[in-house]
């Protein structure tokens, strides 16, 4: 494994315990995101702690000059606006038809939707900002592409195992 995907995972593992052990330290303490939302500050950080590393370790190494450079290398739009609209598109039929027959119970109007699907895209792709950008291109000069794959999953599974233990702690199941 190469320097700058070492640097990756232990900037990455060590922010995202930082935050969600903060969280969870948190609701151990009678603290919510239900009621304290200031929590969302260490949780959002936690979930994008892939991003902030992939940042903080392309810097490191001179691979990025500044903030600038690597957001357009994150975020470089190849395709056109309705190759982009398409994927907004699609999720919302995925989602809709969902909340239709099972019913919507946050108590938020379903027209929410179309704030918070672009919101949900925009987030997810930050946190494959450090795991397809700076690792898995890194393990592809190494190993094969289906084994660089499965090596990124179950780093991603292994940083997602808080989060679920978090929320599971908040919904009262442990």
């Amino acid at each position: 494994m190469s320097k700058v995907s070492k640097q990756f995972l232990i900037y990455t593992f060590i922010i995202m315990a930082i935050c969600w052990g903060t969280c969870m330290i948190c609701s151990l303490n009678g603290l919510s995101l239900n009621k304290d939302y200031y929590l969302y500050v260490p949780y959002l950080l936690g979930g994008w702690s892939p991003a902030i590393a992939s940042y903080i370790v392309l810097k490191k190494n001179d691979r990025v000059k500044d903030f600038k450079e690597w957001l357009k290398n994150v975020f470089d739009f190849k395709h056109g606006v309705a190759s982009y609209s398409l994927v907004i598109v699609l999720y919302v039929l995925f989602v809709l038809p969902q909340c239709i027959v099972s019913g919507y119970e946050k108590s938020a109007p379903i027209y929410v939707l179309i704030v918070l699907i672009p919101m949900m895209i925009f987030a997810g792709g930050l946190e494959e900002a450090g795991w397809r950008y700076v690792l898995q291109s890194e393990l592809e000069k190494k190993i094969s592409l289906y084994c660089s794959d499965n090596y990124s999953i179950r780093n991603m599974v292994v940083m997602a195992f808080p989060f679920v233990l978090y929320k599971w702690r908040w919904a009262g199941r442990l």
